[in-house]
């Protein structure tokens, strides 16, 4: 894949994010679709202060809608190609950690959906972090659980929040063996309840890769792809024997703001997921030939800015990015960053096929 195409690419695909951000900001009348791409909950006064950066918000169709009815600046996505359901969200603020971990106390579920699933059946319970708490000088995530094994930390709700307070307890931390070098990822087991229900607390997993700056990408494309691989592996958990609940629910996935790691890491996983690339049990050698028909009747999700140009509708690397920007503003937010999906796609589907 050029450069010169990816750049035509790029190109295109901001022409049509531009059109997303300006079409409520038209001046004197706003077109058609503008109310698609409404962000006003965003946008509410009691509600900005919760947004970690002012030009990165949810929009209003795609936000994640808490029972509480306390907002916080995170977005359903559906991957195109893939077809799962992930949660894009921007890092907590320390006001926000309340708000943060009630995604995994209470039932939650995507837009479009007919009724709230039992408390249960859809519960979330792994994070994946992409950004360091400090990058530099710069705050990017506040650490709402504890250091030290064992340690327990605990956060008042918002106002107007009726919920009792929510206790983080670091249960065990781990991380891979890389003889000589630093550690790509670090595995926390967290216990998260209630106060008062701290005897039956929720095991959700934080998954942090360490290896990735803001709006670059990381430098070693292995072991990014083998914490992939693991964040599947302990997403699907195979332990619960009742029919009603998932055995592989939604992800909450993000950065600092959510849309730029966050985008690049869902587009990747969702291409990676629909030739079959990144489940546990796919390390080895993949025959990609049985896996074309992965394709049929995936298509573009539907766009009021109409359809990509005829030189790139039928690139599933743009349609991803683009079906991604549909949910969330911003996602994938660099040329290199691009680059790297287009790269790192690519690579793997040789490398699976022996190429």
């Amino acid at each position: 894949m050029t450069e010169i195409y990816i750049k035509r690419v790029e190109a295109e695909l901001s022409n049509r994010e531009a059109a997303r951000v300006e079409s409520h900001q038209a001046e004197p009348k706003e077109p058609a679709y503008a109310p698609h791409y409404r962000t006003s909950v965003a946008q509410v006064p009691a509600n900005v202060r919760c947004n970690r950066y002012m030009d990165v918000v949810p929009y209003d169709r795609s936000r994640v809608i808490l029972p509480t009815g306390t907002y916080i600046n995170a977005s359903w996505v559906k991957e195109l190609a893939g077809g799962k359901w992930t949660i894009a969200t921007q890092a907590p603020l320390e006001r926000t950690a309340h708000s943060f971990l009630s995604m995994f106390l209470l039932p939650i579920a995507p837009p479009g959906s007919n009724s709230s699933p039992p408390p249960e059946a859809n519960r979330l319970r792994t994070i994946v972090q992409l950004t360091p708490n400090m990058e530099g000088r710069l705050a990017k995530a506040f650490p709402y659980f504890p250091k030290t094994v064992g340690e327990e930390m605990k956060w008042p709700p918002p106002k107007h929040d009726h919920t009792p307070p929510i206790k983080v307890r670091l249960l065990e931390v781990s991380s891979p063996e890389e003889e000589g070098e630093q550690p790509s990822w670090k595995h926390s087991v967290l216990a998260v309840s209630y106060e008062g229900k701290e005897d039956s607390p929720h095991l959700v997993r934080h998954l942090h890769f360490l290896g990735w700056p803001d709006h670059g990408v990381p430098q070693d494309i292995r072991s990014l792809l083998q914490f992939m691989q693991f964040v599947e592996a302990c997403n699907t958990d195979g332990t619960h024997t009742d029919a009603a609940i998932n055995p592989d629910p939604p992800i909450v996935i993000g950065c600092s703001a959510g849309v730029g790691r966050t985008g690049t890491y869902i587009a990747l996983a969702s291409l990676l997921r629909a030739h079959g690339l990144n489940r546990p049990d796919t390390i080895s050698v993949v025959d990609i030939s049985n896996r074309k028909a992965d394709w049929n009747g995936t298509s573009p999700i539907s766009s009021p800015l109409g359809p990509l140009s005829e030189e790139i509708k039928e690139d599933k690397i743009a349609q991803e990015v683009d079906a991604l920007r549909e949910q969330r503003p911003m996602m994938v937010q660099s040329h290199a960053q691009l680059r790297f999906i287009y790269s790192v796609f690519l690579a793997t589907l040789k490398l699976e096929n022996g190429s």
